[in-house]
């Protein structure tokens, strides 16, 4: 029985010295190895919204044209493809207000034909505080939706867009929503089931 003791007690004192050893090292340890500090990105690209515009040319399946003449067909079309695309229900309703404001939204129609874009891929822009940034926007097609990056001279941002903007899409850098930075914002127009869409869409850049 004694001998009993004598092993337990031999037991508990190495198991208590190894506890102690172990929480000295686990110690020694944290003060050695710091957390990996998290690089803040220089920029950050959001999706804001967007507002589709449509120009439909639905009537020519009516049959009012059942016996139209190929001039009055043609006048029709041309009529259309002058007008401007009406803003469908599912456009954000906060866009449409800005767009209004800035003369771009008139009576639910989208004035496509005051929309100043461009389709070069490297552009500047001046963030509110007034710093330069030099911009290279790189579309890429891979997966169900395009991509787009966004370099700068120190760093890099991919938007993934959740859609596929046909190469030739046009963007413009505006003061959509007033009291920060510019907004990217790209024109995607696109013809579909007998109809021409545009779609407008708006993202925030925020800056460091």
């Amino acid at each position: 029985m004694k001998n009993f003791y004598k092993i337990t007690a031999t037991v508990l004192a190495v198991a208590f010295l190894f506890s102690c050893n172990q929480k000295k090292v686990e110690k020694s340890a944290g003060n050695i190895i710091s957390p990996v500090p998290l690089i803040k990105k220089e920029i950050e690209v959001k999706f804001v919204g967007e507002i589709i515009a449509r120009r439909s040319y639905a009537m020519l399946q009516t049959p009012e044209f059942e016996n139209k003449s190929e001039r009055e067909i043609d006048k029709y079309l041309k009529e259309q493809e002058n007008s401007n695309p009406e803003i469908i229900e599912s456009s954000d309703t906060n866009i449409i207000k800005h767009l209004s404001r800035m003369g771009l939204v008139k009576k639910g129609e989208f004035l496509l034909h005051k929309f100043r874009g461009s389709e070069k891929e490297s552009f500047g822009y001046t963030d509110s505080a007034g710093k330069n940034y030099k911009f290279k926007l790189i579309r890429s097609q891979t997966g169900p939706g395009a991509k787009l990056v966004i370099f700068t001279s120190t760093d890099s941002v991919v938007v993934n867009t959740k859609r596929s903007f046909s190469p030739e899409f046009k963007f413009a850098i505006m003061d959509i929503i007033p009291g920060g930075n510019k907004e990217l914002v790209l024109l995607h127009e696109y013809h579909i089931s007998n109809g021409d869409n545009s779609d407008l869409v708006v993202y925030a850049i925020k800056t460091n």
